[in-house]
């Protein structure tokens, strides 16, 4: 009896390990980790230059100058090979915050793009494309802080 009841046991403690406490989360991340390494893999194996013209393809657009929120502008977005620069403007002069709020700023942005990586289509242009982000912000005495 004690011995069923042990690899019972083990067999649970092993499946809980495997997808964690939430197992259809787990189970999710585990699929789209397959489905990422899958892309990377097809990424190698494309021309440098067609990787070039899709991610220029991919993030084309006409979305100029608008606001995040107030004080804070979305200027343009250049593509320089697998690099995309994101160009934004705070509206305030930078010298009169602190190391800590510029740093909220740099989680902002690196927020947003982690949670574009929920979405199933960003996942796989990333990984297909291996493209690179940087990020540029200006105060509004075009001062780079970021």
């Amino acid at each position: 009896m004690y011995k069923i009841f042990s690899v019972l046991l083990f067999f649970l403690i092993s499946f809980n390990n495997l997808y964690g406490e939430n197992p259809e989360i787990s189970k999710k991340l585990l699929y789209a980790q397959t489905i990422d390494n899958q892309n990377a893999k097809l990424g190698e194996s494309i021309d440098p230059e067609v990787r070039f013209k899709l991610i220029k393809f991919y993030h084309e657009s006409s979305l100029k100058n608008f606001m995040i929120y107030s004080g804070f502008e979305y200027l343009e977005k250049k593509i320089e090979k697998d690099v995309v620069k994101f160009f934004y403007r705070a509206h305030a002069d930078i010298s009169y915050y602190t190391e800590e709020q510029i740093k909220e700023v740099k989680d902002f942005l690196i927020k947003d793009r982690v949670d574009l990586c929920k979405y199933k289509d960003f996942r796989k242009y990333l990984f297909l494309l291996d493209t690179q982000y940087e990020f540029s912000v200006v105060d509004k005495l075009n001062k780079p802080f970021i």
